[in-house]
C-alpha cells in the first residue's frame, strides 16, 4: 500500500503515546487468543444474552442458558473482561461497546467469518509463503496457484464466508464508486 497524500501525514509520525503503544503491543501478541474468545462469544450467543439483559448475568445463569459447562462460561467471560467486551459489576457481566459492535455491525461479523473459516489456518505458513514467494497456506483447502482456482472446491462453510466477504465489501464499494461519480458529476455541471 502506497499512502495517498492525504494518509502521508498519519503515518509519518507516532500516533500513539508509549501506553497506548504498549497496550496495542499486548492486543498484538494475543491477537489470536482475543478473536477467538471473541468469535466464540458471538457464536455460543453470550453477547446475545447480555444485549437482551440489561440488568446483567451471573457466570452461572450465563452457564445454564447457553447450555456451556461453567468452566467454559468463566473462561469466556473472563476473557472477555480483559479484552474490553464485555464488563461486571457486583458479580453480574453485562455487554460493552465493543462486544456489541462485535454482535451487531455486519462489517465485524463478515470480517470474523472470513478470518476464520478463508484464512486462520492458511496464516500459520505465512512465513513460508513470504519466503517462498506463493501462498502455502492454500494446502488446508487443496493445491492451487491461487485461491481463485479452488473457490468451487472449497468447503462449504469457507465459500460461504469467502462469498460474504467478496459481496460486502464489493457492494459497498460500488455504492461508494457511484456516489464519487455522482459528486464528480455535480462538480463539472457547476
Amino acid at each position: 500500500m502506497t499512502p495517498s497524500s492525504s494518509s502521508k501525514e498519519i503515518y509519518a509520525q507516532e500516533r500513539f503515546s508509549a501506553s497506548e503503544a504498549q497496550r496495542l503491543a499486548q492486543e498484538i501478541a494475543f491477537g489470536p487468543v482475543v478473536f477467538q474468545v471473541s468469535r466464540l462469544m458471538v457464536k455460543f450467543g453470550i453477547f446475545e444474552l447480555l444485549a437482551q439483559n440489561k440488568e446483567g448475568l451471573s457466570r452461572q445463569e450465563v452457564a445454564v442458558q447457553t447450555g456451556l459447562s461453567p468452566y467454559a462460561a468463566q473462561v469466556l467471560l473472563e476473557s472477555s473482561l480483559t479484552i474490553g467486551t464485555i464488563l461486571c459489576r457486583e458479580d453480574k457481566y453485562y455487554i460493552a461497546k465493543a462486544g456489541w459492535f462485535l454482535l451487531n455491525d455486519p462489517m465485524a461479523r463478515v470480517n470474523i467469518d472470513f478470518n476464520h473459516d478463508v484464512n486462520y489456518l492458511g496464516l500459520f505458513d505465512l512465513e513460508k509463503a513470504l519466503l517462498h514467494g506463493k501462498p502455502e497456506g492454500l494446502k488446508v483447502f487443496g493445491d492451487w496457484p491461487t485461491i481463485y482456482e479452488g473457490l468451487s472446491q472449497l468447503p462449504e462453510q469457507a465459500q460461504k464466508s469467502w462469498f460474504d466477504f467478496d459481496h460486502f465489501y464489493s457492494d459497498h464499494s460500488f455504492d461508494a464508486a457511484l456516489l464519487g461519480h455522482s459528486i464528480m458529476q455535480c462538480r463539472t455541471q457547476r
